[in-house]
């Protein structure tokens, strides 16, 4: 998936600060990639911290997504789902 959004990477030394459409996302995120050239505007592909789950056997499970992860899919497009009535 492809979108475009405002981006900004900011390291010194050890430690960088990454922000998409003004969202810090720098916690969730694991690596960056660059590609640009003179003639095409830059191309970031982000990697999060996100773990791959291909099976859950119970049919009530609760998904929690931590906030520093949520922020940054919100700030990629992505709609957290509405919660349901009488649910903490």
């Amino acid at each position: 998936m492809t979108t475009t959004h405002s981006f900004q990477f900011e390291g010194q030394g050890n430690s960088a600060r990454v922000t998409v459409d003004g969202v810090d996302v720098s916690s969730a995120v694991t690596a960056v990639t660059v590609h640009a050239n003179a003639w095409d505007r830059p191309r970031v592909t982000l990697e999060l911290s996100v773990h791959d789950v291909t099976r859950i056997s119970s049919p009530e499970t609760e998904l929690l997504i931590p906030e520093s992860t949520a922020k940054a899919l919100v700030a990629l497009g992505w709609a957290p789902p509405a919660e349901e009535e009488g649910r903490t």
